[in-house]
């Protein structure tokens, strides 16, 4: 039941009053706000997910760029990518179509129009379409680091939630783990410098 007034308060079109009712619900169901806002929060980041209504990175537009100019380089450049690197990036789905079909960055629009959401083909298109002064190894290796740093931080920023959800609920003995893996990611980040 809570679950549909919920679906009915995020039609109200005013935030303020969204909100209101979301403080109204709360306490006519005596369940915790927190619990009620997050439900709406999920719902928005799993909307974002699956409509495709994303921003590319700066250092993926660029990078984009660079791989679209030079086939060679491009073979390079994806050389280094692994893909379990690239699913945390919001343009996924056309590096790992790039990882698959290292020989054709070039035909890159024509080729991925099939299967991308339109928003990220949009945002593919107009980045193709700007034509920037040619880039080097150096720059494409630079836009790397940086997404590999975005990654990184990424990963941190979840297991400082989970660190954060166990501390609430008075599981300290779970910690040891999370805490070690938040050190290695914050090595390795140091590590890309």
């Amino acid at each position: 039941m809570i679950r549909s007034l919920i679906r009915e308060i995020e039609k109200v079109p005013d935030p303020i009053t969204r909100s209101d009712y979301l403080r109204l619900l709360s306490e006519r169901f005596n369940v915790d706000e927190k619990i009620i806002r997050s439900l709406t929060q999920d719902k928005v980041e799993e909307e974002k997910r699956t409509d495709g209504s994303f921003e590319l990175l700066a250092a993926e537009k660029r990078l984009l760029q660079i791989l679209d100019q030079s086939t060679q380089l491009a073979r390079q450049i994806l050389a280094e990518i692994k893909p379990e690197e690239v699913s945390s990036w919001p343009g996924a789905p056309i590096f790992l179509y790039l990882l698959n079909n290292p020989d054709c960055p070039s035909n890159l629009l024509s080729s991925m129009k099939a299967f991308l959401p339109t928003s990220l083909y949009q945002q593919l298109a107009r980045i193709l379409i700007e034509r920037p002064v040619g880039g080097t190894k150096a720059e494409a290796l630079d836009c790397l680091r940086t997404l590999r740093r975005y990654r990184l931080e990424k990963e941190i920023f979840e297991i400082q939630r989970k660190i954060s959800d166990l501390e609430r609920q008075g599981q300290r003995e779970k910690l040891r783990s999370l805490l070690l893996t938040k050190q290695r990611l914050m090595e390795e980040i140091i590590a890309l410098k």
